[in-house]
Protein backbone atom coordinates (compact mmCIF):
# COMPACT_ATOMS: atom_id res chain seq x y z
CA UNK A 1 0.00 0.00 0.00
CA UNK A 2 1.06 3.57 -0.63
CA UNK A 3 -0.06 6.43 1.57
CA UNK A 4 -0.73 10.15 1.18
CA UNK A 5 0.58 12.40 3.92
CA UNK A 6 0.74 16.06 4.78
CA UNK A 7 2.96 17.80 7.31
CA UNK A 8 2.75 20.57 9.95
CA UNK A 9 -0.44 19.15 11.45
CA UNK A 10 -1.21 19.81 15.13
CA UNK A 11 -3.46 17.50 17.15
CA UNK A 12 -4.62 20.25 19.49
CA UNK A 13 -8.20 21.10 20.50
CA UNK A 14 -8.05 24.86 20.98
CA UNK A 15 -9.19 28.11 19.40
CA UNK A 16 -5.78 29.67 20.00
CA UNK A 17 -4.13 30.48 16.62
CA UNK A 18 -1.30 28.17 15.65
CA UNK A 19 2.27 29.39 16.11
CA UNK A 20 4.28 30.56 13.16
CA UNK A 21 7.89 29.80 12.22
CA UNK A 22 9.23 32.92 10.51
CA UNK A 23 12.49 33.13 8.56
CA UNK A 24 15.01 35.62 9.90
CA UNK A 25 17.13 35.73 6.76
CA UNK A 26 16.92 34.68 3.13
CA UNK A 27 13.71 35.18 1.13
CA UNK A 28 11.42 32.17 0.62
CA UNK A 29 9.47 34.03 -2.08
CA UNK A 30 12.54 33.94 -4.33
CA UNK A 31 13.64 30.32 -3.82
CA UNK A 32 13.80 28.51 -7.15
CA UNK A 33 14.50 24.94 -8.20
CA UNK A 34 18.11 24.08 -8.95
CA UNK A 35 16.82 22.69 -12.26
CA UNK A 36 13.85 24.79 -13.35
CA UNK A 37 13.04 22.73 -16.45
CA UNK A 38 9.31 22.06 -16.69
CA UNK A 39 8.43 18.42 -17.36
CA UNK A 40 5.11 17.01 -18.57
CA UNK A 41 3.68 16.95 -15.04
CA UNK A 42 1.86 19.60 -13.01
CA UNK A 43 3.24 23.10 -13.41
CA UNK A 44 5.83 24.23 -10.87
CA UNK A 45 7.03 27.36 -12.77
CA UNK A 46 10.54 26.73 -11.45
CA UNK A 47 9.43 27.59 -7.91
CA UNK A 48 10.82 25.40 -5.16
CA UNK A 49 8.65 23.79 -2.52
CA UNK A 50 9.16 20.75 -0.34
CA UNK A 51 6.94 18.53 -2.45
CA UNK A 52 7.84 19.39 -6.05
CA UNK A 53 10.15 16.38 -6.01
CA UNK A 54 13.22 18.35 -7.16
CA UNK A 55 16.02 19.97 -5.17
CA UNK A 56 16.02 23.69 -4.52
CA UNK A 57 18.74 26.18 -5.29
CA UNK A 58 20.61 27.46 -2.22
CA UNK A 59 20.16 31.06 -3.32
CA UNK A 60 17.82 33.01 -1.02
CA UNK A 61 17.56 30.02 1.32
CA UNK A 62 16.94 30.93 4.98
CA UNK A 63 19.42 29.65 7.57
CA UNK A 64 17.77 31.15 10.68
CA UNK A 65 14.13 31.18 11.82
CA UNK A 66 12.07 31.91 14.91
CA UNK A 67 8.93 30.28 16.26
CA UNK A 68 6.44 32.96 17.27
CA UNK A 69 2.95 32.94 18.76
CA UNK A 70 1.30 30.37 21.03
CA UNK A 71 3.56 28.81 23.65
CA UNK A 72 4.72 25.21 23.95
CA UNK A 73 2.09 24.33 26.55
CA UNK A 74 -0.63 24.98 23.96
CA UNK A 75 1.21 23.84 20.82
CA UNK A 76 4.10 21.45 21.56
CA UNK A 77 7.13 21.02 19.33
CA UNK A 78 6.60 18.98 16.17
CA UNK A 79 8.92 16.77 14.17
CA UNK A 80 7.29 18.15 11.00
CA UNK A 81 6.76 21.93 11.10
CA UNK A 82 6.52 24.34 8.18
CA UNK A 83 8.09 27.65 7.29
CA UNK A 84 6.10 29.54 4.64
CA UNK A 85 4.87 26.10 3.42
CA UNK A 86 8.40 24.62 3.33
CA UNK A 87 8.81 21.49 5.46
CA UNK A 88 10.96 21.95 8.56
CA UNK A 89 11.87 18.58 10.05
CA UNK A 90 13.59 17.40 13.21
CA UNK A 91 16.75 15.34 13.28
CA UNK A 92 14.65 12.26 14.14
CA UNK A 93 12.46 12.78 11.08
CA UNK A 94 15.43 13.35 8.80
CA UNK A 95 17.10 10.14 9.96
CA UNK A 96 14.05 8.05 9.01
CA UNK A 97 14.06 9.37 5.43
CA UNK A 98 17.82 9.04 5.05
CA UNK A 99 17.84 5.49 6.38
CA UNK A 100 15.74 4.34 3.40
CA UNK A 101 16.86 6.82 0.72
CA UNK A 102 20.29 8.18 1.58
CA UNK A 103 21.29 11.16 -0.56
CA UNK A 104 17.96 11.31 -2.39
CA UNK A 105 16.22 14.11 -0.52
CA UNK A 106 17.76 17.49 0.23
CA UNK A 107 18.12 18.52 3.88
CA UNK A 108 19.41 22.00 4.67
CA UNK A 109 20.17 22.96 8.29
CA UNK A 110 18.25 25.86 9.75
CA UNK A 111 18.82 27.35 13.19
CA UNK A 112 15.36 27.64 14.78
CA UNK A 113 14.85 29.61 17.99
CA UNK A 114 11.73 30.44 19.97
CA UNK A 115 10.45 33.73 21.39
CA UNK A 116 11.90 37.21 21.45
CA UNK A 117 14.85 35.95 23.48
CA UNK A 118 15.69 33.49 20.67
CA UNK A 119 15.99 30.49 22.96
CA UNK A 120 17.32 27.45 21.03
CA UNK A 121 14.43 25.33 19.72
CA UNK A 122 16.30 22.27 18.47
CA UNK A 123 18.12 20.96 15.43
CA UNK A 124 16.00 21.27 12.28
CA UNK A 125 16.37 20.99 8.51
CA UNK A 126 14.43 22.33 5.58
CA UNK A 127 13.41 19.28 3.53
CA UNK A 128 13.01 19.06 -0.25
CA UNK A 129 11.86 15.74 -1.73
CA UNK A 130 14.16 14.43 -4.45
CA UNK A 131 11.77 12.04 -6.21
CA UNK A 132 9.36 13.40 -8.83
CA UNK A 133 7.80 10.29 -10.33
CA UNK A 134 5.14 9.13 -12.76
CA UNK A 135 3.57 6.38 -10.64
CA UNK A 136 -0.07 6.50 -11.76
CA UNK A 137 -1.71 3.46 -13.31
CA UNK A 138 -3.21 5.60 -16.05
CA UNK A 139 -5.93 3.21 -17.21
CA UNK A 140 -7.36 2.78 -13.71
CA UNK A 141 -7.02 6.39 -12.56
CA UNK A 142 -8.86 9.50 -13.65
CA UNK A 143 -10.46 11.63 -14.87
CA UNK A 144 -7.79 13.90 -16.35
CA UNK A 145 -7.71 17.55 -17.33
CA UNK A 146 -6.51 18.86 -20.69
CA UNK A 147 -2.84 18.71 -19.59
CA UNK A 148 -3.15 15.09 -18.47
CA UNK A 149 -3.20 15.87 -14.75
CA UNK A 150 -5.30 13.44 -12.74
CA UNK A 151 -8.36 14.80 -10.90
CA UNK A 152 -9.01 11.52 -9.13
CA UNK A 153 -8.94 13.06 -5.65
CA UNK A 154 -11.27 15.98 -6.41
CA UNK A 155 -13.77 14.54 -8.89
CA UNK A 156 -16.77 12.84 -7.19
CA UNK A 157 -16.35 9.85 -9.49
CA UNK A 158 -12.56 9.95 -9.56
CA UNK A 159 -10.09 7.23 -8.71
CA UNK A 160 -6.36 7.06 -8.05
CA UNK A 161 -4.41 3.83 -8.48
CA UNK A 162 -0.61 3.71 -8.33
CA UNK A 163 1.57 1.31 -10.32
CA UNK A 164 3.54 -0.79 -7.83
CA UNK A 165 6.32 -1.51 -10.33
CA UNK A 166 6.92 2.22 -10.84
CA UNK A 167 7.04 2.78 -7.07
CA UNK A 168 9.46 -0.06 -6.40
CA UNK A 169 12.67 1.19 -4.79
CA UNK A 170 11.22 4.60 -3.89
CA UNK A 171 9.88 5.64 -0.50
CA UNK A 172 8.90 9.33 -0.58
CA UNK A 173 7.90 11.14 -3.75
CA UNK A 174 5.88 13.78 -5.54
CA UNK A 175 3.53 12.36 -8.17
CA UNK A 176 4.02 14.25 -11.44
CA UNK A 177 0.46 13.87 -12.67
CA UNK A 178 -1.45 14.33 -9.42
CA UNK A 179 -1.11 17.38 -7.18
CA UNK A 180 -1.54 16.85 -3.42
CA UNK A 181 -1.42 20.54 -2.57
CA UNK A 182 1.27 22.56 -0.81
CA UNK A 183 1.88 20.13 2.06
CA UNK A 184 1.14 16.69 0.58
CA UNK A 185 3.37 13.86 -0.63
CA UNK A 186 3.36 10.08 -1.09
CA UNK A 187 5.19 7.51 1.01
CA UNK A 188 5.68 3.79 0.57
CA UNK A 189 4.24 1.30 3.03
CA UNK A 190 7.78 0.69 4.30
CA UNK A 191 8.41 4.36 5.08
CA UNK A 192 4.91 4.77 6.50
CA UNK A 193 5.56 2.01 9.03
CA UNK A 194 8.88 3.55 10.07
CA UNK A 195 7.31 6.98 10.51
CA UNK A 196 4.51 5.50 12.60
CA UNK A 197 6.84 3.32 14.67
CA UNK A 198 9.01 6.37 15.43
CA UNK A 199 5.88 8.24 16.64
CA UNK A 200 6.89 11.37 14.77
CA UNK A 201 4.63 14.34 15.36
CA UNK A 202 3.18 16.83 12.90
CA UNK A 203 1.96 14.37 10.26
CA UNK A 204 -1.62 13.99 9.08
CA UNK A 205 -3.49 10.71 9.20
CA UNK A 206 -1.98 8.17 6.79
CA UNK A 207 -4.42 8.01 3.87
CA UNK A 208 -4.33 4.76 1.93
CA UNK A 209 -3.96 4.92 -1.85
CA UNK A 210 -4.64 1.90 -4.03
CA UNK A 211 -1.72 0.08 -5.63
CA UNK A 212 -1.83 -2.44 -8.44
CA UNK A 213 -0.14 -5.12 -6.30
CA UNK A 214 -3.10 -5.05 -3.91
CA UNK A 215 -5.85 -5.29 -6.52
CA UNK A 216 -7.68 -8.55 -7.05
CA UNK A 217 -6.75 -10.27 -10.29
Amino acid sequence: MAFRLSYAVYSVDTHVPQPNIRPLDGDTRLIKLADQTQDAGWLHFGNASSNVGKWASLENMPTRARREGANLKVYPKLDFHHLNSLAVVSDRARSVFEELEPGVHKFLPIDVTIGKEDVPYGRYDLMFLGNRLDTLEKDLSGPYNARGICKGLTDPNGRVVLDSEKIEGHHAWAEMFLSLGSYGFFVSDTLAKKLQDARLTGLSAFRHTEETKNLSV
